[in-house]
């Protein structure tokens, strides 16, 4: 029985091969653009979440009030917060500060000398907190020393070639040299991205211009990234509410109503963070889940499109419907032949489908900004939402056409011509509809997505009734007359 309705259905796409294609190109590139856009959502929800402490970290956030008033938000903060707190609060597990190297500068080894920008001074405890994989050297001691550096694993083939680059030494502008203890990678899914980290003990040595206690204890220098690790089980908010006292520890008279420091959970910082001085331009967690419902929608535009050029073609599928129930097949046989027609159609279109998502991903990249691969591939939750999709869609789109063509009477069927009686009745469905998305990187608008969905609803008419109608109009009828009408929803 199988292989009689799958034969059959070859034999109808084979039969009709420009309304196939039509129906296969409609459903594969309304299934690219879905999963294109749910592998752009699926990299916006991963930003750091390869960080083992990740859900214990958060970022110490300033804003500045002046006469009552907020003037700025800011993700840096003082160099003596992150100490006070590690010092003073028992639920503090573990601190980190970082300082970005403004404008970047040249570094140079040996005759190569290249401008180098996300370059950052990095305490010790930076690796110790952050799971950034490290490729050579010890995660414990590569940035402990003054005149120590980690460089990035990509970066580090452009000066190093396949020598090791431990133990290299390179300089940064003028007079500071260092000693390579260390090759990181920097992931593009995080909302920190550094091409060279710099021992933080090594600032005071090169600026003895500046007491050595601004580097560590200064007050009102708020060009630091601090990053904070709690204890498992500690509620952030409650060491919020503690933060005005440290504030009166550390600062001068008033600066309890000027300054406020909160905490930001880091796994929260690329979606939901816009502040002054953010270390990488992050993304909109709004415009990222509103993504989501027009991955959906598409789909279910190619879905209803299915529907409609199916039921369009009921008038040719008539007499097929008529001739097999004259010769004894069942309402249930019909309805999952043309389901199964359904299946094979969506099978075709997932594998084009498929095809297009692998070459548009290059074309994607260049206007969103993003290193999406094909690595999704192997992904095996992308092959359960495939499957998943897959089915729901073949269902979707193969059930209503099923019941309407396999509903015919095949006395009714076979006994005269089949007329269309045009009235317009669902001219709506998704027409003109225009969704504008602004997204989180260069990606930032999509446009006027729109269609039409119009389709056929069969109706027998009563031979006497139509041959009435028939005569009041002044023209002749064919008994038997099959008509069908176009209505509104």
């Amino acid at each position: 029985m199988l292989k009689n309705y799958l034969l059959s259905t070859l034999r109808n796409i084979t039969k009709r091969k420009g309304f196939s294609i039509l129906n296969v190109l409609g459903l594969s590139i309304g299934l690219a653009a879905s999963l294109l856009i749910l592998q752009y959502v699926k990299d916006e929800l991963s930003f750091d979440n390869f960080h083992a402490k990740g859900e214990n970290i958060y970022r110490v956030k300033y804003d500045y009030y002046k006469d009552g008033q907020r003037v700025f938000e800011c993700a840096t903060a003082f160099n003596n917060i992150g100490p006070t707190l590690k010092a003073d609060y028992p639920e503090v597990e573990n601190i980190c500060r970082l300082y970005l190297r403004y404008g970047g500068g040249i570094v140079q080894y040996n005759d190569i000398s290249m401008k180098e920008t996300n370059v950052f001074i990095a305490d010790q405890s930076f690796l110790e907190m952050f799971s950034y994989p490290l490729v050579a050297g010890e995660r414990t001691s590569a940035l402990k020393e003054p005149n120590t550096a980690v460089v990035e694993e990509a970066t580090a083939k452009k000066y190093f070639g396949d020598e090791n680059p431990i133990g290299k030494r390179i300089r940064f502008g003028n007079r500071e040299d260092y000693e390579i203890r260390g090759v990181i990678k920097s992931p593009e899914n995080s909302h920190l991205k550094f091409t060279f980290l710099f021992s933080y003990k090594t600032y005071p040595l090169f600026y003895p211009e500046m007491p050595v206690t601004d580097w560590e204890v200064g007050w009102g220098w708020y060009d630091f990234y601090t990053y904070v690790q709690l204890k498992p089980g500690t509620n952030s908010a409650s060491l919020d509410a503690k933060f005005p006292d440290v504030v009166k520890k550390l600062g001068r008279e008033g600066d309890v109503d000027r300054f406020k420091f909160s905490l930001q959970h880091m796994p929260d910082i690329h979606l939901y963070s816009n502040l002054l001085q953010e270390a990488r331009v992050n993304g909109n967690g709004e415009s990222v889940y509103f993504l989501l419902v027009i991955a959906l929608f598409i789909l279910v535009i190619a879905w209803v499109n299915y529907v409609n050029l199916s039921t369009a073609r009921a008038v040719e599928r008539a007499k097929e419907v008529g001739v097999r129930k004259s010769i004894g097949a069942a309402r249930a046989q019909l309805a999952f032949q043309f389901i199964a027609e359904a299946f094979v159609i969506n099978f075709i279109a997932v594998l084009v489908g498929l095809a297009l998502l692998n070459v548009s991903i290059p074309f994607f990249n260049t206007i969103s900004g993003k290193d999406l691969t094909s690595s999704i591939l192997t992904d095996p939750v992308f092959w359960y939402a495939v499957v998943g999709l897959y089915v729901v869609g073949s269902c979707f789109s193969g059930l209503y056409p099923a019941i309407i063509l396999s509903s015919y009477k095949p006395a009714l069927v076979l006994k005269g011509p089949i007329r269309f009686e045009r009235r317009i009745v669902f001219a709506k469905g998704f027409s003109g509809i225009s969704i504008r998305c602004v997204g989180s990187t260069n990606c930032r608008n999509i446009d006027s997505l729109s269609t039409a969905a119009i389709y056929a609803k069969p109706r027998i008419r009563n031979r006497h009734k139509q041959n009435a109608c028939d005569q009041r109009a002044g023209r002749s009828s064919e008994s038997g007359a099959v008509s069908f009408t176009i209505q509104q929803f």
